[in-house]
């Protein structure tokens, strides 16, 4: 089912009182509350064509786009999980195809591409090993490679009336380039491209109740087409996100 996605870049130093305005609304989600800050971190290594063909569609405004990334979350460890995402994106709207597999079979499916032997599926549940074989298909038919890797640390809320509506708090975003399949949990070399703000989400299957439009216009907040991959790869190539005037940069972004 597609769902909505509004995005806000907040300053950090709003961020105790951001939360604090939330909170009456919401409880944590269950991936935030086992952790001992209460956040936890995300890792995303995008994939792209050798022209970054997906950072220019969304730099051109396409209706319609995709975008393939590797997910991990947290530390690696012996059953960590590494999930294959197709997020595809028509206007506001977004339906994503996931896939888990275990993070030290990554390698060895996409090398041999044996996804009834490296992704798991529940009995009459064909669903996850479709979608594996869906993203092989449009990364060995558009020979993408990995382009950057975005982690994070988050804070994941759900609305207490309604757990379809999502709140998150990405903060401390960074990005490194120097990138292969195997660098989900390998950091090295970071940039920050946001030293100073955070990246609230909204994700629901509808409109945002009237508490939370509240809150938004209480700080002043405005909704942007923020896209951390291509705010992530314009910083590894010197191009920088002003917050304060967020069009100004060159029109046609990075090209090789």
């Amino acid at each position: 089912m597609a769902r909505l996605e509004y995005k806000y870049l907040v300053p950090t130093n709003l961020l105790s009182d951001l939360r604090d305005m939330v909170w009456p609304h919401v409880e944590e989600d269950h991936y935030s509350a086992i952790r001992p800050q209460h956040e936890y971190t995300v890792r995303s290594l995008y994939l792209d064509t050798s022209r970054l063909s997906f950072y220019h569609e969304k730099l051109a405004g396409l209706r319609e786009r995709k975008k393939l990334r590797i997910r991990g979350y947290n530390e690696c460890g012996p059953d960590a999980l590494a999930f294959l995402e197709i997020k595809r994106k028509t206007g506001m709207a977004v339906v994503k195809y996931r896939t888990p597999v275990l993070h030290q079979n990554l390698l060895p499916l996409f090398a041999s591409g044996d996804v009834g032997r490296y992704v798991p599926a529940l009995p009459g549940q064909e669903e996850p090993r479709d979608n594996a074989r869906r993203f092989l298909f449009h990364y060995h038919r558009l020979a993408l490679h990995p382009s950057v890797l975005v982690t994070y640390e988050r804070e994941a809320f759900l609305f207490k009336l309604d757990h379809r509506l999502r709140i998150t708090f990405d903060k401390n975003v960074r990005v490194q380039n120097q990138v292969a399949l195997n660098s989900l949990y390998k950091e090295t070399q970071v940039r920050y491209p946001l030293p100073n703000h955070f990246i609230l989400e909204i994700k629901t299957n509808s409109g945002c109740p009237s508490w939370l439009k509240l809150i938004i216009s209480r700080f002043d907040l405005n909704q942007e087409a923020l896209s951390k991959y291509v705010i992530c790869t314009d910083s590894c190539h010197g191009i920088r996100y002003d917050p304060e005037q967020p069009n100004e940069r060159p029109l046609n972004g990075f090209r090789l």
